[in-house]
């Protein structure tokens, strides 16, 4: 499901995706369009119960420049 809409959205004659095997509360791919690489997150159904979205975003703050 995930890879169609993800060939609906980019063409698939400039883009490589790569599904990431890794995520305890995501389903990850490295997206390469047009030379730009890029990580889709797509959270999985239940994931709110294991990670709490205000965590990571506090998280993510910490390790920015």
């Amino acid at each position: 499901m995930h890879e169609d809409l993800i060939k609906t959205l980019l063409d698939p004659m400039k883009t490589v995706r790569t599904s990431l095997e890794k995520g305890l509360t995501n389903r990850n791919y490295l997206i390469e369009h047009e030379g730009v690489k890029y990580v889709l997150r797509i959270p999985f159904s239940d994931a709110s119960r294991i990670v709490r979205i205000e965590h990571e975003a506090k998280a993510l703050e910490a390790v920015l420049p």
